[in-house]
């Protein structure tokens, strides 16, 4: 006879999209990944996408890389198979105009910071402070999530597990890996 038991989440909670845009090296371009995990921090799917940008003084620096964020980030949407419940981003890398103004995306949006030095803030974005990780600000688009919506259920759990800025590094080591740098050793 089996020994009775159930999962101790008998309701998946959803899955969360981390977003990074990261500049070549050397200039002239940026890397983008859009990695999707579920609440647990389980792997789901992992997009990813470059972009080229002309080295000519006609650009100021800020306005392409912005333009090159915003067309990172949208060909990273559209390619996306799976629907997250929300959509994170380190705010140094990706500004509120980009998912908010330039892209209007149907779910919630955070943007994650470390210090507020680093965050350019939209008076348009509401900012909570992370509960589970020290020192973490996210500002959120239009609104956080409410208490018992889904996005609200997979932001807390992500956050008591420390999964609000870790899953960015393994955007980041997923970036290198396709890049044929190889997986980085534990």
């Amino acid at each position: 006879m089996a020994i009775p038991f159930r999962p101790s989440d008998s309701v998946e909670l959803g899955e969360a999209a981390f977003l990074r845009v990261i500049p070549f090296v050397d200039g002239g371009g940026y890397d983008g990944a859009l990695f999707v995990m579920d609440a647990r921090g389980e792997p789901v799917e992992f997009c990813f996408s470059r972009i080229e940008t002309p080295r000519t003084a006609l650009w100021r620096p800020r306005d392409l890389a912005r333009r090159a964020t915003v067309e990172l980030t949208q060909s990273l949407l559209e390619v996306c198979s799976t629907s997250p419940l929300l959509l994170l981003a380190r705010a140094e890398e990706v500004g509120p105009d980009v998912l908010g103004q330039e892209l209007l995306v149907e779910i919630p949006v955070c943007r994650v910071a470390s210090s507020l030095s680093l965050a350019v803030v939209s008076p348009e974005e509401r900012e909570e402070k992370a509960s589970g990780e020290e020192a973490l600000h996210l500002f959120w688009f239009p609104e956080p999530p409410r208490d018992g919506e889904p996005a609200r259920l997979v932001i807390d759990r992500l956050a008591a597990s420390g999964l609000l800025t870790e899953p960015f590094e393994r955007a980041e080591a997923g970036l290198r890996e396709v890049r044929s740098e190889g997986p980085e050793e534990p």
